[in-house]
């Protein structure tokens, strides 16, 4: 009887450790899930300390962004209309606007303000496209072109070719306005402008004049002549 006792003890006894065994292996499974729990907060924590980062960081050069554009939209307005009131007259002015509606690829809008006769104190605003019959495109592109060259880093050397820039300027008067803008922006710039064109209105402005003639194989220069030669 004793041996009998004795044997359901040492099978409880088994049984009981056995079952200590697996509460200890479920308790480190337990503490597992425990610390791969805390990890992930932690690391939820990070991802939203990241995403407030971001977010601020995306808000800050949006701001940064739309005030570089307003920047941009003030000189090159400014640059543009200099140039206009020099050959169109005074009342015509340049705005040079960015699209606020295209933030990921943002494109500008060029358009020529000027006073609307019919309506006193109002402004007609137009396309810089149709202004002007195309002169005034030929005159902007020149400021703006002249404008990033001096804008850039590093300054860049050597002259400045011009191909037929006032090709749709009308032949009178503002061809010679242009020619004066061209002298003078020569001159500010101190920069060498090298100029083909068909326009003879141009010459008084020029230092130096090559006339070119298509020959058999090349061409070739067939008059050479200076102008305001300085001392």
């Amino acid at each position: 009887m004793l041996d009998i006792i004795k044997q359901k003890y040492n099978n409880l006894s088994n049984k009981i450790k056995t079952e200590k065994e697996k509460i200890g292996i479920e308790k480190g499974k337990l503490d597992q899930i425990k610390k791969q729990i805390e990890d992930e907060k932690k690391h939820l924590e990070e991802v939203q300390e990241k995403q407030e980062l971001y977010q601020e960081t995306a808000i800050f050069l949006t701001s940064l962004l739309e005030k570089n554009q307003k920047s941009l939209e003030d000189v090159f307005s400014k640059i543009g209309s200099s140039s206009i009131h020099k050959i169109f007259g005074e009342d015509k002015n340049l705005l040079f606007l960015f699209d606020k509606a295209k933030k990921k690829n943002p494109s500008v809008n060029i358009k020529v303000s000027q006073p609307f006769d019919e309506t006193p104190g109002e402004e007609l605003i137009t396309d810089i496209m149709d202004a002007e019959g195309g002169a005034m495109v030929d005159i902007v592109s020149l400021s703006l072109r002249l404008a990033m060259i001096e804008l850039v880093n590093p300054k860049q050397t050597g002259p400045i070719f011009l191909d037929e820039t006032f090709k749709y300027v009308a032949k009178n008067e503002s061809i010679r306005s242009a020619g004066d803008f061209l002298r003078e922006t020569s001159d500010k710039m101190n920069k060498q402008m090298i100029i083909i064109t068909h326009s003879p209105e141009i010459l008084p402005y020029a230092d130096k004049l090559f006339i070119l003639e298509q020959g058999p194989k090349k061409t070739v220069i067939v008059k050479e002549q200076s102008f305001n030669e300085k001392d």
